[in-house]
């Protein structure tokens, strides 16, 4: 296993077999605190010397990691209470955020709470360790709490691992920005600190099959925590889950999944706009900060140490890469046949009238006609022939993904094992593959772009209905989940149920009754508050202007995007501008 070559790494270098470490975390509000716990202990590189809360309800985010460090039996691990950088008691309602709420309750089995504040249990624990490594994944008040108290204390820790900070966009992030002060003392205490921000992080998105994964695995600690990510995924409308934390833990156990680069960093402590912004400074204090993350692997390591399965490329390939090669239409003649051949590029090809055979390397031989997708990958022995004659749209392309550095061909889950897929509905197809070929015939710059942004579309399309086609068809729950992962893929989109219904092959009648039926809503509904969820995203990004939001989520006018945001949320887009990028 890759933990394995880690191990060996830290004995070349004389470092101990295990790391200790401390994690300081505001768990219970988004999901990926409990996974950067989660990780670490089952990570054999780590040795969890304790976990402090922060942030407001320091006691129960408390109950939520014993909870959590309970449910994968290591009751030893103490939790202390720390400090809120911002709140005492309840916070302000516009900040309740604290998604899993429901589970802090002092329910067996419970992990070690420690009678001692973070404050105490630190000032204890540095004075018999040395070589510990903090795990801030949330604000620094705790941290430089303690530096202000213990000054002495420095030298007990080996390194910090911040996640925080946005410093390539110069722009507040969540940790930093609830208490930029407690951010300078650590930045200025000389202890080395690597720094994993918002840059690298925002993109590391569970897919919906490592969720399945992860739900399935049987093991009493994950399902402790997939009972916590169902709480932030109801209260947060199932957005996508980003692992922004577990990668702090993730750097330890092996620091080659991300690029470090060292650079120079202050922090803006003044009232004002850029109140809390992490930013590039010639004067300011030394940090690693990473500059890329190997995704596939860093999410695939996460979901199989918290699931014991076997590592899969196919559960996130990130790095897959498609280039278009030729397109073009081709007629064949009556009783037309083609000697044994394999080809070098992917093929698809798109059957615009006819009908004929293939045979695969193994001699089977499977029939197709007009409105079927040949799919023959690269290295792909193969024999066409047609008694009736037959016109063909061939697209040629390279698809490929990166590991270790290499290139490796990637085929495409499109036909189990086949080489023909019958398409339910080939209108889409075959006006997509027109469009393809139309652009390839007028080379320029901007049509080969739209080549490849279309070639995309339809590989992603084909995709879609081959996982759908694996599936037992009277499966609702199943045929819903394929329904949302379109939805979600045409968010910005307006789509109406004539459109769903011919997609999917369904009434519309039955498709309302099945999605309320698993959702309590309708399809067009669930729609809408996806795109209430990206005009959400979109609004916090601060540059774009309303009526450019408006635009691009395809509403008519900037009134009728602001009526339908206010129903959804309460407040207009404007006022929810205001709020998400306050100082």
């Amino acid at each position: 296993m890759a933990w394995i070559g880690t191990l060996l790494a830290y004995i070349a270098r004389g470092d101990p077999l295990r790391v200790p470490v401390v994690i300081d975390t505001e768990i219970g509000d988004n999901i990926d605190d409990a996974f950067a716990i989660a990780l670490a202990v089952n990570s054999p590189e780590i040795e969890l010397l304790g976990v402090t809360t922060t942030f407001y309800l320091p006691r129960a985010r408390a109950l939520i990691a014993r909870r959590l460090l309970g449910a994968y039996g290591e009751l030893h691990v103490p939790v202390s209470i720390g400090l809120s950088p911002r709140y005492q008691g309840e916070p302000p309602a516009e900040c309740d955020t604290f998604t899993q709420m429901e589970e802090a309750i002092p329910k067996v089995p419970l992990g070690e709470a420690s009678p001692l504040s973070a404050l105490e249990w630190l000032e204890k624990v540095t004075a018999q360790r040395r070589g510990i490594v903090y795990v801030a994944n949330g604000p620094l008040t705790n941290l430089a709490d303690f530096l202000r108290r213990y000054p002495d204390r420095v030298t007990s820790f080996r390194q910090v691992v911040l996640m925080g900070g946005w410093v390539t966009q110069r722009l507040p992030e969540w940790n930093i920005s609830q208490d930029p002060k407690a951010a300078e003392v650590v930045l200025s205490s000389g202890i080395p600190i690597v720094l994993i921000g918002r840059e690298v992080t925002l993109g590391c998105i569970l897919t919906q099959a490592q969720r399945g994964i992860l739900f399935n695995s049987g093991l009493a600690g994950t399902s402790f925590l997939m009972t916590l990510y169902q709480h932030w995924a109801k209260a947060m409308g199932n957005t996508p889950p980003i692992m922004y934390d577990p990668l702090t833990v993730m750097y330890l156990c092996d620091p080659s999944v991300v690029t470090l680069e060292p650079v120079r960093v202050r922090v803006k402590t003044e009232p004002g706009a850029n109140y809390g912004v992490l930013y590039r400074a010639m004067d300011g204090w030394p940090v690693q900060m990473a500059i890329d993350v190997d995704r596939g692997r860093y999410l695939n390591t996460l979901v199989s140490r918290l699931t014991e399965h076997v590592v899969t490329p196919e559960w996130y390939p990130v790095e897959l890469l498609v280039v278009i090669r030729d397109a073009l239409v081709i007629t064949y003649p009556a009783d037309w046949q083609m000697r044994r051949s394999t080809t070098a590029k992917h093929i698809l090809a798109y059957v615009l009238d006819g009908e004929g055979m293939v045979e695969a390397r193994d001699g089977t031989t499977t029939s197709f006609q007009s409105g079927d997708i040949l799919y023959l990958p690269p290295d792909t022995p193969h024999q066409l022939s047609t008694t009736s004659g037959m016109a063909v749209s061939m697209l040629y392309f390279e698809c490929w993904q990166m590991q270790g550095g290499e290139r490796q061909d990637y085929t495409l889950p499109l036909v189990d094992g086949g080489l023909v897929l019958s398409l339910p509905d080939p209108s889409y197809v075959q006006s997509r593959v027109e469009q393809i070929i139309d652009l390839w015939m007028r080379p320029s710059f901007g049509n080969m772009f739209l080549c490849n942004s279309k070639l995309l579309a339809l590989i992603a399309h084909l995709c879609s209905l081959a996982e759908r086609s694996k599936g037992d068809p009277s499966s609702t729950q199943e045929m819903i989940e394929h329904v949302k992962t379109f939805l979600e893929q045409h968010v910005e989109e307006n789509i109406t149920l004539d459109l769903l219904a011919k997609e999917f092959q369904v009434s519309k009648f039955d498709l309302i009754r099945l999605f309320k039926q698993e959702l309590q809503i309708t399809p067009i509904q669930y729609h809408r508050s996806l795109k209430m969820r990206r005009a959400r995203t979109l609004l916090e990004l601060e540059h774009l202007s309303v009526k450019e939001i408006a635009h691009r989520l395809g509403y008519s006018s900037v009134q009728v995007f602001s009526r339908a945001f206010k129903a959804e949320t309460g407040i207009s887009p404007r006022v929810y501008q205001r709020l998400a990028n306050r100082s």
